[in-house]
């Protein structure tokens, strides 16, 4: 005979398994239900995303010597040989990490239009001005540096760019 939990389990799991096809599914009325799923734990899959992604997001920064402007240059959280890629990819999870401040950084700035100044105290905002102003300088007489958040859309000549985000300059510490 079998015993009371292990049918108690079965019976768990199998309404899990029987919600994560619901949940798939997208029914009028899921919701009614799936709200009720406080922890996230139904899983909803979309291997084929009805909106992909169709940019990407760069940081780009420039310092200023004498009073002039450098060019941009990009910040590189650092790049895998392809040939590794597949296997040993450490620097994924900085890329990652500077695409994820960039994103979170303009969510912050749509919600706080009116406040501009909101941005500025952000998280997001501070690590990513952190992280530009730890970059090596090209020269001892910088004083200031400047980040933007630009994103790019297509490749080689058709490629377009868009400048969503300019932040403030900010004073070099020598």
């Amino acid at each position: 005979m079998t015993e009371p939990w292990a049918i108690i389990v079965a019976a768990v799991l199998g309404l899990f398994f029987l919600a994560g096809v619901l949940h798939q599914l997208r029914l009028d009325r899921w919701w009614l239900v799936s709200r009720y799923d406080i922890f996230h734990l139904l899983p909803r899959y979309s291997f084929f995303a009805p909106n992909p992604g169709r940019h990407d997001t760069h940081v780009v920064y420039r310092d200023r010597i004498g009073g002039q402007d450098t060019p941009w240059c990009q910040l590189q959280p650092g790049y895998t040989d392809r040939r590794w890629r597949w296997i040993w990819n450490p620097n994924r999870y900085q890329r990652k990490a500077v695409s994820d401040l960039a994103n979170a950084l303009l969510q912050i700035e749509r919600r706080n239009r009116e406040s501009a100044r909101v941005v500025l105290l952000s998280s997001s905002y501070i690590s990513l001005l952190v992280w530009v102003m730890a970059q090596p300088s090209p020269g001892e007489s910088h004083t200031h540096r400047q980040f933007a958040v630009v994103g790019s859309n297509g490749f080689g000549e058709a490629r377009q760019l868009e400048v969503r985000f300019v932040s403030e300059v900010h004073r070099i510490r020598s």
